[in-house]
């Protein structure tokens, strides 16, 4: 499924400094192709997460067009706008956002469940436990988030948001907290996601995983700007 936005930027309001807003993300336009793993790398502050929360309709743009698949995102009511993305996309957020209380095999298969997947309820399982085997954490399937390591929350995060079969991946660091073995595990997965036809979109400051990926942009105070030295194709 392509994305493409049409010079979008995001300002916010404050109330200090000369100026009564700034640009968060300057005028931009951008595709996310399919079969495609595309980077974004740049410092923290930059706009990075800013901008892909925009292309996933979690922040409006201040001016600018979302197309997701033919459709308008920005004109889309919020019902709407949710229905799609939660249909659509798989987001594998920065920071960790278990369900405390359900088990590993629950949180993953939650998302299944609220949003009225067409799978039986065996069919969800089988489908999260081949995600937790993918990523190395099958075992874990009945232990609670508070008895995980940081970077196995990470990869049950992953399986959370991938157990709908999402056509577009957009992933903020996921290969933060993870050692060598983990870090292999999970960058295997997109590039196998991609090859299915999928688009992903990673935002990483991890030099491995900036080796997996066909086109590499970088943002810098707003400014997005393709990468041409560092893409690997």
């Amino acid at each position: 499924m392509r994305i493409s936005a049409r010079k979008i930027e995001r300002t916010f309001f404050r109330k200090t400094g000369q100026a009564n807003f700034f640009y968060a993300v300057k005028e931009t336009d951008f595709t996310l192709l399919e079969g495609n793993i595309t980077g974004i790398i740049g410092r923290s502050g930059s706009g990075k997460t800013t901008f892909i929360n925009m292309l996933c309709g979690l922040l409006r743009p201040t001016s600018g067009s979302i197309e997701v698949d033919g459709v308008d995102f920005i004109t889309l009511d919020d019902d709407s706008a949710s229905l799609l993305r939660n249909r659509k996309f798989g987001i594998i957020p920065q920071s960790q956002t278990p369900i405390q209380s359900f088990s590993v095999i629950e949180n993953v298969m939650a998302p299944a469940f609220i949003y009225k997947s067409d799978l039986s309820r065996e069919e969800v399982y089988n489908r999260a436990i081949s995600l937790l085997s993918r990523l190395g954490i099958e075992s874990l399937e009945d232990e609670y988030p508070s008895q995980l390591s940081g970077g196995e929350l990470r990869r049950m995060a992953i399986a959370r948001a991938l157990i709908n079969d999402p056509e577009v991946i957009i992933a903020d660091e996921p290969t933060s907290d993870l050692d060598d073995k983990s870090t292999d595990a999970v960058l295997n997965l997109m590039r196998e996601l991609a090859g299915e036809g999928k688009s992903v979109l990673i935002v990483t400051h991890d030099r491995d995983a900036e080796k997996i990926c066909d086109v590499i942009y970088k943002m810098d105070g707003g400014v997005l700007k393709k990468d041409t030295e560092t893409a690997s194709k």
